[in-house]
């Protein structure tokens, strides 16, 4: 669970937390998530804002972080939610992957998510939505494990879970055929994060007294029961069961009531506690019972009097919705507990027989009951029983919350089969455009549109012109990439989000704030060693300052530093410590190629130092003679050969290239200079290049 707080309940935590790195984490690698509902705001300023550790506000200042955020996101391997195609939509940002998951026979239900920083994996299993809901209003229920080379966590449990998670990508891989960007990422990156967690524990880490398994729920797995019941560690089945769910099947046949005695002794006495929510009706002294009648008589026929069913009313929700989803089993020597995201449902328990079967992901844990320490803090998370007003069955109305958890929004129209993937992506030339993929039988009366809805992109009759390829490009004419965009068909009530992916990061363009940066700017930040963002604050607050005392002596003026007044190479001196501050980036553990190119071409990186230079210095021997210093410090650069990081020979191709370019637009300005500073700038290129 979450650390706990001053004052927090036993057995409680925020759930938030467990976003935040622990201490000696290092720089973050890249998350991989699941979630049925989905707020991509909340989720993106308030967990990837944890685990990234901006400082920035996007409400008070909204400028800063952006910028905060896209250069510590260039940092990351992926990032990436995989959604249920009903809720797979909203504006965000492409530095991240918003992922549908399209299946007819059941929902995406699992809640996982898998943390990555340079020296501690992380894994969260719980039943909480990425919504402000399921993270700050609902009671839920959550635990989390941390693997490390410390650590006493089996490497199994967290294979088990990049295991359940590549399950689900080859399941959205199927649905588009055309391959999708956003899975590639997501599938190197847990292929990146097993790497790191098989490097740092064995294979053979020892099980603890206290061990833990993962329960998924697949079209290939048997039923949660089925699980349950092959890793319950009695010698002799469980005499007792405890269930809390908030919603249940409310039809004639109740099948997980029916069920669920399988999982208990099949002679003596034995108990199913059902822990619900219940609410007074007025002033009639009876209850409102959330929960379905079919579970009062659910007890299997021929054992009256020995199979009881129970009832426990929750205590003090204090307001919140409960959404917490739990099994508890025991005997007298023994427990079992199972958290997660199954509702007590035929769907979330893979009970129905060629029906609905959702895809769920639950943790069981046992031990001994003797190991008191666990069981206690188990205990501590389980609902409180409100023994002054009792639930009684026979006096109490019943009836169950819809088992839907998205509050009436199940009648959204879902993307179509035929829809594949849209990819943002930079063509020959720099001019942006979308690549809409095509699946199967497309249908006769189709349009697509941006995300305003006002300008259609594409319809069936320009397909048709355009021969109905399966793959079909369209120019993208705005400076700003869509984050989505929308189909609409005369047979759907309502018009159809389809989430866009980015072909590669380097694609997006930067920041308003970063695409204009002078010589004089780009010096101040690699000369600084503060964040971007604090360095572009301090500069903005200095020329704020600057302007009010109308000074213009001590204004910032990109060309100031390279005036006649003083000679050329005192006035190298601030260039000569920039170029310090950029090489000892360049030296730093590099995660990905997208963050490799970040450093290099990026709107701080060493192109735009470069571009810079052949804009604002004065003469051409000036420019020459600073891309010749430019290319010397490149080639001095020892890059950081750490695991799970690019390789020091991949860097250094690619400061290779780099001054190779150099190199070329050197030769051009060297043609009418001075023939000691010809000289000299020929030799640094040359040395720079071998």
């Amino acid at each position: 669970m979450a650390r706990k707080r001053n004052g927090e309940q036993p057995g409680y935590g925020r759930i938030l937390d467990a976003w935040v790195p622990p201490e000696g984490a290092g720089e973050a690698i890249g998350c991989f998530a699941t979630t049925f509902t989905f707020q991509p705001a909340f989720f993106e300023t308030e967990c990837l804002g944890r685990m990234l550790q901006l400082e920035s506000d996007p409400d008070t200042n909204s400028a800063l972080y952006f910028i905060e955020r896209e250069e510590s996101m260039a940092r990351l391997v992926s990032a990436s939610v995989v959604v249920d195609q009903v809720h797979a939509r909203g504006s965000r940002s492409l530095r991240w992957d918003l992922i549908p998951f399209r299946s007819e026979r059941g929902i995406l239900h699992a809640k996982l998510s898998i943390l990555l920083w340079q020296h501690v994996a992380r894994l969260i299993v719980s039943s909480a939505n990425l919504t402000e809901p399921g993270y700050r209003r609902n009671l839920e229920v959550f635990t989390v494990w941390d693997f490390h080379r410390e650590g006493r966590v089996p490497a199994a449990l967290f294979g088990q879970a990049t295991e359940f998670a590549s399950e689900i990508l080859t399941h959205c891989r199927s649905r588009n055929p055309a391959g999708s960007p956003a899975v590639d990422r997501s599938v190197s990156f847990l292929a990146e994060a097993g790497r790191q967690v098989a490097r740092w524990l064995p294979a053979d880490t020892p099980m603890p007294r206290f061990r833990s398994a993962l329960v998924a729920l697949t079209p290939r797995s048997g039923s949660v029961f089925e699980q349950v019941q092959s890793l319950w560690p009695g010698g002799s089945p469980a005499i007792s069961l405890h269930v809390l769910s908030p919603f249940f099947d409310n039809g004639v046949e109740n099948l997980p009531a029916r069920a669920v005695w399988s999982l208990l002794r099949q002679r003596g006495d034995v108990g199913v506690f059902y822990s619900v929510a219940a609410e007074p009706i007025g002033a009639s002294g009876q209850l409102q019972v959330h929960a379905p009648s079919t579970l009062r008589d659910s007890q299997p026929d021929g054992r009256e009097g020995r199979a009881h069913v129970m009832f426990d009313r929750i205590r003090d929700l204090g307001g919140r919705a409960l959404h917490a989803k739990s099994l508890w089993m025991q005997d007298e020597s023994r427990f079992l507990h199972l958290i997660g995201s199954s509702n007590f449902t035929a769907a979330g328990l893979g009970l129905s027989n060629g029906g609905r079967r959702n895809w769920e992901l639950n943790v069981t844990s046992w031990a001994k009951q003797d190991e008191d320490a666990e069981c206690r803090r188990r205990n501590a998370a389980w609902p409180r029983r409100d023994d002054d007003h009792p639930i009684e069955p026979a006096k109490d109305s019943w009836q169950p919350l819809p088992a839907l958890e998205d509050e009436g929004e199940g009648s959204l129209a879902i993307l179509p089969r035929w829809c594949g993937s849209a990819v943002y992506f930079l063509a020959t030339g720099g001019r942006a455009a979308l690549e809409l993929n095509f699946v199967g039988d497309v249908p006769l009366e189709w349009s697509i549109h941006d995300e305003s809805g006002n300008r259609i992109l594409l319809d069936h009759a320009g397909w048709c012109s355009a021969k109905s390829p399966s793959k079909i490009e369209i120019a993208w004419p705005e400076s700003r990439p869509p984050t989505e965009i929308l189909i609409r068909m005369p047979e759907l009530p309502a018009e159809v989000h389809w989430p866009v992916e980015v072909r590669a990061f380097a694609d997006l363009p930067p920041p308003q704030e970063l695409r204009d940066l002078t010589l004089e700017q780009l010096l101040e930040i690699l000369t600084s060693a503060l964040p971007l963002h604090r360095c572009l604050q301090k500069l903005a607050r200095r020329e704020s300052a600057e302007s009010d005392a109308r000074s213009p002596a001590l204004m910032l003026d990109p060309l100031r530093r390279f005036s006649r007044e003083t000679h050329l190479l005192e006035r190298t001196r601030r260039f000569s410590l920039a170029m310090a501050g950029l090489k000892r980036r360049l030296e730093r553990p590099i995660s990905s190629e997208e963050f490799l190119q970040w450093r290099l071409y990026g709107p701080i990186g060493v192109a735009k130092v470069a571009a810079a230079i052949l804009k604002e210095a004065g003469s051409d021997g000036e420019k020459a003679f600073l891309l010749g210093e430019l290319a010397l410090e490149l080639s001095q650069v020892q890059p950081a050969n750490e695991m799970g990081c690019l390789s020091r020979a991949r860097v250094r191709e690619a400061i290779g290239g780099l001054i190779a370019e150099f190199r070329k637009q050197a030769e051009p300005l060297l043609a009418a200079t001075d023939p000691a500073l010809k000289g000299y700038v020929e030799h640094a290129l040359e040395t720079a290049r071998s």
